[in-house]
This record gives C-alpha cells, structure tokens and sequence, in this order.
C-alpha cells in the first residue's frame, strides 16, 4: 500500500520526496553548457562491463550506457559551485525535514557532501538496478528532460520484488516527477534509469548525516 503526500511518497520502501527548484532555468542555463562540452571527453563514456578505478577505492563496473563523470569526480565537481550546491541540495534537505508529512523522525545534526556528479543519456543510454552504499541520503537533480521521467524506484526486497506479481506494490516510476525537480531517498533504495529515448541530464549526488 502507497501512502502519497504532497510531493512525498511512502510504501515498502522508506519514501521518495520531491521538490522544485525555483531558479532552475538560471541553473540550466549556467551548468547545461558546462556538462555538454565535457560529455566530449571520451574517458567519461561508460558502456557495459567497463572497469573503473579510483585511487583509493575498490574497482567499479557499471552495466549501463551512460556518459559521467562519476569516475572523475574530483576535476569534473569545479562546476558545482556553492550557489548550485545551496540550490540542489541544501535547500531541498531543508524543505523535506521541515515537511511535516517528513518520515524521518530523527532530523539529522549534521550534514555533508559526500560526492556530486552529472550523467548525460543520449537516446537509447540506461543505468541498471543498483543502490548507494556508504552514504545516508542521495538524490537526483533532473536538470534535462525531454520526455517522461525514466526513473524508477524498487522495494528493498529485491527477492520479493523478483517473485511478487504485485508489481506496482513493488515498484514506483518517476513520470510525473519534471525537469527542474530535485528527488531525495534513502541511499540504498535500488532505483534505475529506462531506456532513454530523448537527450536526458541529471546531477547526483551522496549525503552523510550524524
């Protein structure tokens, strides 16, 4: 059963909370540019069973067609400045802990910024099921959208998701949620991205609390 709320929804899993940002158009025309002229780099092409290393951290594979500069994400964060950050993340945390249908009912003391990054689709680029570790809340800026969202949250019960006939307990897609809209979840809710049939742009990013 769906509990939904003004721009908060709540079943199996914990919740999915949603808001706009206000100056998105200004942002759009700020970092849109910026992220274009990179996705010609390359290095940050992904296709699937590409192995990635990070110095210090464990080898990753991503099984998805996707342009990011989630492997590089220490030159490619210059174009997330303080103004974007407050806009995309520091504000959207505020509104969902002040909300007061929030469900977190421990408001965190602390919070910081683990990592951000952009990935670009092109027409016919996905990601596959997978989840956040390591981080408590993570979110999706959709920064370029051009048809319904493709988004797609799953239950934490994979198991149960792969044998429940009741799909739509198990499952909750993002197609009313618009361009210019920040999504906040719990870290590791499994979540994905379909197919892509337009040019699409997000900004992710990783949030830790104490």
């Amino acid at each position: 059963m769906k509990n939904n709320f003004e721009n908060i929804v709540v079943w199996p899993s914990p919740f999915i909370f949603w808001t706009k940002i206000e100056n998105h158009n200004e942002l759009k025309d700020k970092l849109l540019p910026q992220i274009k002229e990179r996705i010609l780099n390359d290095q940050l092409h992904n296709s699937p069973g590409n192995v990635h290393r990070i110095p210090g951290e464990m080898p990753s594979v991503w099984q998805c067609e996707v342009i990011t500069s989630y492997f590089n994400r220490k030159e490619e964060e210059k174009i997330f400045d303080e103004e974007i950050i407050k806009s995309i993340i520091v504000d959207p945390l505020k509104k969902f802990f002040n909300n007061p249908n929030c469900p977190v009912k421990n408001k965190p003391k602390k919070t910081k910024l683990k990592e951000i990054w952009f990935n670009y689709y092109k027409p016919g680029y996905w990601q596959e099921v997978h989840s956040h570790t390591g981080t408590t809340y993570s979110g999706i800026y959709i920064l370029e959208l051009n048809e319904p969202n493709t988004t797609k949250f799953l239950n934490y019960s994979m198991q149960k998701y792969n044998y429940s006939s009741n799909k739509l307990e198990m499952e909750y897609d993002t197609k009313l949620i618009e361009e210019g809209n920040v999504i906040i979840f719990p870290s590791e809710l499994p979540h994905s991205v379909e197919i892509s049939t337009q040019n699409r742009c997000t900004v992710s990013f990783n949030i830790l609390c104490e």
